[in-house]
């Protein structure tokens, strides 16, 4: 389990440093060059980059908790659509850098009843694995869907896909498979074995349509509502 939790780390949290070191980067190299404007929003970059990294701290720190057993899931109703907004915006440098457009299609009630920070986590890997393996230029679909007992989330890229047997090593820690992405990103492919986890814990599925060479769309479900609220309604 050790193994496992600092393995899950090292890939979740690589992504947000390395845009911090980019930044920096940057701004040393160029900073006599830089006009104050642009100074300005290096600094405002790296500003908002620090503060979603140190929420990604947060959301790591109690993932480590329920795996030790010291808290329970903390189910609650909440907005799908928001929380994808929110890790939108933590990823905007990884996908502005590749110049990749999201384009978002959410149903008119995109309210799911599951542990926030779990789902959290989910979203933040499948849309960094989904910027990871798109082309530069390319573009990323995301989409809620489902009115009934259930919503249904996909995030879709145009990017280098799976073969059959690439898909099948998906989600399994004795099998833990991870390739480079189109600008030579790296990871661990343990951040997909997270997204199982959470996602059956919370009562949904989780799985992948894929070709070679034409993407890949990850999909998953969430309940609207706790079955004892089910059952009085």
């Amino acid at each position: 389990m050790k193994d496992k939790f600092f393995s899950i780390i090292a890939h979740d949290l690589k992504g947000p440093f390395q845009g911090i070191l980019g930044l920096t980067d940057i701004l040393m190299k160029n900073y006599e060059e830089c006009t104050f404007e642009e100074r300005k929003n290096y600094i405002n970059a790296i500003h908002n980059s620090s503060k979603n990294f140190y929420n990604l701290l947060e959301n790591l720190l109690y993932w480590a908790r329920t795996q030790l057993e010291h808290i329970s899931m903390e189910q609650s109703e909440f907005n799908m659509a928001e929380l994808i907004q929110k890790n939108k915006k933590l990823l905007e440098e990884n996908y502005l850098k590749k110049n990749i457009t999201v384009s978002e299609e959410y149903a008119a009630d995109a309210d799911v009843f599951a542990d926030r920070n779990m789902i959290d986590t989910v979203v933040r890997n499948l849309l960094s694995n989904a910027i990871k393996f798109s082309h530069e230029g390319g573009k990323i679909y995301v989409r809620i869907s489902g009115n009934g007992s259930k919503k249904e989330v996909s995030i879709r890229d145009v990017g280098i896909g799976m073969t059959k047997e690439e898909q099948n090593n998906l989600f399994q820690i004795d099998k833990s498979y991870s390739k480079p992405g189109t600008t030579g990103e790296i990871g661990t492919g343990l951040g997909l074995i997270l997204c199982h986890e959470f996602i059956v814990k919370n009562g949904g599925k989780i799985w992948v349509e894929s070709d070679s060479g034409k993407g890949s769309t990850f999909y998953f479900t969430l309940p609207v509502k706790s079955r004892e609220l089910a059952h009085k309604v």
